[in-house]
């Protein structure tokens, strides 16, 4: 068999953010993410559902790395914006909207 030498203290580096090694599409760790995502993305090829939240969250992934905290301030402001539509339910029926 082969030896599996895994260092699991870079599990953590690899998917927090780090502010001085933001990840861009041409660093390494990109190319090898995304090889790995075309991969997992043809295997679900018939999950529609599936590979849509594939998409979904290895974009999430790719934001975060590449933005950080900005990342976290977009999920604010879209969850804020999507409340804002139960106003108009919330005050009945207003004149203009």
């Amino acid at each position: 068999m082969f030896p599996i030498d895994i260092d699991f203290s870079r599990i953590k580096e690899v998917l927090t953010y780090d502010p001085q090694a933001p990840m861009i599409f041409s660093s390494g760790i990109f190319l090898w993410l995304f090889t790995a995502f075309l991969v997992v993305y043809v295997l679900l090829q018939h999950k529609h559902t599936a590979r849509i939240l594939f998409v979904t969250l290895f974009s999430y992934y790719f934001y975060y790395k590449s933005s950080g905290t900005y990342f976290f301030l977009s999920r604010f402001a879209i969850s804020f914006w999507r409340s804002s539509w139960r106003v108009p339910k919330a005050i009945g029926s207003v004149k203009g909207w």
